[in-house]
């Protein structure tokens, strides 16, 4: 009761929905009194009686039989008078009016009646009522003329004989024909996973339909509260089906009205409502240190004890983390002139470990808010936390799955503000918006970090918390100063390459694979859902509940926590504490699992069924997953034995035609094919990604960026090449433009690693034709190369730093060796 008072509270700045059922208005309406109490039973009823008038004695016993049949023989606008004089209510009383005295931000009704509207007139409230047929986003936007009250299953003062049979929902037909209604629902959906408090009043959750929405929005069940009336006798059907979803209380409309005035009576809270982030809570420190078990959690199942982080922290010591000396360089920035920093590195390599000693360190003289989704209110979100907090820090993980714009004016609203952003991402995903990122260093306060190989005193803690792993002892050395060297020479001092082959080892594999045999799949949905959560751990995220519940249309959060829980304790899998993501093991252990455990067909399944649902127009929101993680091929291929399988991959989802407008689809193809040796469909798969290009560029009336295009198109001739010797003139003319494009690239102000892998792949090329042609063309061939060469190392600087450099310089040694 204390949780739903503090969160009722905390609800009046903004984040309280309130739903009303059956039972809000029942004694408001004129039904004989002994009634049983509840409209449905009393609707049923009223149908029977009008139909028994008209010669059909029927007597039904479902209320959607009855409705059924009551439109047939009734007719629609016999019917629609029926329930308009049935549910006009002229008096409400007093407890109905105080309950809605609170600064709900939506009301949502199933009811038919005007009981809200009656209640807001003697609350002295304004209201705009909402037809289910008329709430679509422009519409609910406008909530200046008054609170909106919108009927889901249809309102008496807005029917018409144009739209009664759209709007009512009623009879067997109508609950499962709301596709009419699907953007009322979306709405509904949303508003749902962004409140603070969700109190229903009167309900019983007896509607299929808005049980589906229920269990496919995630961390519903710690905040909705079922108002229901206080009785000796509880029926246990219903507080069972409303435990399913949120939390029954037995204190009556007219005891939640008086909290509504006692929680009026106090003092507005501070705290702005949050949506998209939400407030770091700094865990207490742990009194005792870390265990082994907690050691192969951390390292095998990627499970963080926050108590004994906190700990490690508090007491800075590294009994249970690697120490990472960034953090600390972080932490200095923001001290100074920074207060935009990105963190970026390889997968696994210590980004996340980072962020939450930061976020320790940090919330013990600032507030710290962390990023949980993206809604388009993000930024007058921000605004209440920079209104309210003078110099609050802002964590993002994962930046790049925000859209372009809106990471940027997050930026900018930071680099105005007295906080400060932090914001981390994989190196792939950097790769892929380097346009932002050129973007974010224009602000003269951000400053771009790249996760560091281990320090020495890092090397040591890892090798000390290796060494409490069954099974590592086993192939790693006896003792600590073998162990270190093995982190430092073999491992190259890298968290990502120590993992790879912690992860990689049979006591680990046995592991995983003993745990993912627990799981008896009931069916191919089953499976399908825990390898998406598996591939978006792959990708380096955490798979969002209420994205993959709409994608798999049930309740994957549920569904997870059944089989955690009913499968010996399944660690492979876990749904956090907010009940809004799943986690998994580290992101190699995750690309592990895929590989070794998992058949490509399934793996190949489930991506394109993602993808092709991602697809669907105005079905899903793409905020969080951005389609590119469906379709790249850099990113499938590492889990398939046979690449083989991607082709029919690419061929399933290229049917819709949003897929096929995607110019990025069209070009991952096409690298697919050409790894396959298919240099023929690559080609013309290429040429379609050109095609779709230069209609974007005619629609948009903006130049596109065909460097990626031109790329593929250098590599593509290169293998063509390889594949087969062909004429001197073909020869000699691929040869020049492959050249060409790679100097054009190189000499761009932002370079990335690509052009550096084409010129290492065209002087492999070199050495294997060099005795098919004159030696006259290969001369010229050469220096034409060795011009690219030095060009290359003179536009090394302009690489970005960390993994692109890195792999630049790696194809450079390549070419160092083998040719001059």
């Amino acid at each position: 009761m204390k949780n739903y008072e503090r969160k009722l509270n905390l609800a009046r700045n903004g984040g309280g929905i309130l739903f009303c059922g059956a039972g809000f208005s029942a004694d408001c309406l004129s039904f004989s009194d002994g009634e049983v109490i509840g409209a449905g039973e009393q609707l049923l009823k009223l149908l029977n009686k009008a139909l028994d008038e008209k010669g059909k004695h029927d007597n039904f016993k479902k209320l959607q039989n009855a409705a059924k049949c009551a439109k047939r023989n009734l007719g629609e606008a016999g019917l629609m008078q029926l329930l308009q004089q049935e549910y006009t209510i002229k008096n409400v009383t007093g407890d109905m009016a105080d309950i809605l005295q609170f600064p709900w931000a939506k009301i949502y009704t199933t009811n038919y009646d005007n009981a809200l509207e009656q209640a807001m007139i003697r609350a002295g409230k304004k209201y705009k009522s909402l037809n289910n047929l008329d709430v679509t986003t422009d519409e609910e936007k406008s909530q200046k003329n008054g609170m909106p009250i919108i009927h889901l299953h249809g309102f008496i003062d807005k029917w018409d004989i144009n739209n009664f049979a759209k709007s009512c929902i009623l009879d067997a037909d109508s609950y499962h024909e709301t596709e009419n209604l699907k953007e009322c629902l979306d709405i509904f959906r949303r508003d749902l996973d962004k409140a603070e408090v969700i109190v229903f009043v009167g309900f019983n959750v007896e509607d299929f339909h808005l049980q589906k929405i229920l269990r496919n929005v995630s961390g519903l069940r710690e905040k909705i509260y079922f108002i229901n009336k206080p009785t000796a006798e509880i029926d246990p059907d219903i507080r069972m089906t409303q435990e399913e979803f949120g939390i029954p209380l037995y204190i009556g409309r007219e005891g939640f009205a008086k909290r509504i005035h006692d929680i009026l009576q106090q003092d507005r809270p501070r705290e702005p409502v949050l949506t998209c982030f939400k407030k770091y809570e700094r865990p207490e420190s742990s009194t005792g240190i870390a265990g082994t078990k907690d050691i192969e959690n951390l390292l095998i199942y990627g499970e963080v004890n926050d108590a004994l982080l906190a700990r490690d922290i508090d007491v800075r010591g590294a009994d249970y983390h690697v120490p990472l000396d960034l953090e600390g360089e972080i932490r200095a920035a923001f001290q100074g002139k920074v207060k935009i920093a990105l963190l970026t590195g390889s997968i696994c390599d210590g980004k996340t470990l980072l962020t939450k000693i930061l976020m320790l360190n940090l919330s013990v003289n600032r507030p710290v808010f962390e990023f949980r989704k993206n809604y388009a209110n993000i930024f007058d979100e921000i605004a209440k936390i920079y209104a309210v907090y003078p110099d609050p820090v802002l964590i993002i993980e994962n930046c790049f799955s925000l859209h372009d714009e809106h990471l940027i004016a997050i930026a900018r609203q930071a680099a105005n503000s007295e906080g400060c952003l932090f914001l981390t991402a994989r190196d792939i995903s950097r790769e892929a918006r380097s346009g932002d990122i050129k973007q974010l260093e224009k602000l003269e306060n951000f400053r771009h970090f790249v996760m560091p190989p281990l320090s020495e005193a890092g090397i040591i803690a890892l090798a000390q918390l290796a060494d409490q792993i069954a099974g590592w002892h086993d192939f790693h050395g006896t003792n600590l100063e073998e162990r270190k060297r093995f982190i430092k020479e073999k491992c190259k001092a890298s968290l990502p390459t120590f993992l790879m082959e912690l992860l990689h080892s049979d006591y680990v594999r046995d592991i995983y694979k003993k745990e993912w045999n627990k799981i008896p799949f009931a069916d191919k949905k089953e499976k399908q859902i825990l390898v998406a959560i598996l591939y978006i751990s792959h990708l380096g995220g955490l798979a969002d509940i209420g994205f993959l519940s709409q994608i798999f249309g049930t309740d994957v959060g549920g569904f997870v926590s059944k089989i955690t829980k009913n499968y010996g304790d399944l660690r492979l899998f876990r749904v956090k504490s907010n009940g809004a993501f799943v986690e998994t093991v580290l992101a190699i252990g995750a690309r592990n699992i895929l590989r070794e455990l998992v058949r490509d067909e399934d793996i190949i399944d489930t991506i394109a069924f993602v993808a092709e649902r991602m697809a669907e127009d105005n079905y899903i929101s793409k905020e969080d997953y951005h389609i590119s993680n469906f379709v790249r091929y850099s990113l499938i291929s590492p889990l398939l034995g046979d690449k083989h399988v991607v082709t029919r991959f690419y061929d399933r989802i290229s049917k819709p035609d949003t897929v096929r407008r995607y110019i990025l689809f069209w070009v991952q193809w096409s690298i697919a094919l050409r790894e396959l040796g298919e240099l023929e469909d690559a080609k013309d798969r290429l040429e379609q990604a050109y095609q779709k290009a230069k209609t974007q560029e005619k629609h948009s009336g903006q130049r596109f960026d065909y460097v990626q295009l031109d790329d593929v198109k250098a590599k593509l001739l290169i293998a063509e090449h390889k594949a087969q010797k062909q004429s001197s003139a073909k020869f000699l003319k691929d040869m020049h433009d492959a050249m060409q494009i790679i100097g054009n690239i190189l000499q761009r102000n932002s370079v990335t690693q690509h052009p550096y892998d084409s010129l290492a792949q065209l002087i492999k090329l070199f050495e294997l034709r060099k005795n098919d042609y004159s030696s006259y063309i290969m001369q010229s061939m050469g220096e034409n190369l060795k011009k690219r060469v030095e060009l290359g190392k003179k536009r090394l600087s302009f690489v970005t730093e960390g993994y692109p450099r890195n792999q630049a310089k790696r194809a450079l040694e390549s070419i160092t060796g083998k040719f001059l």
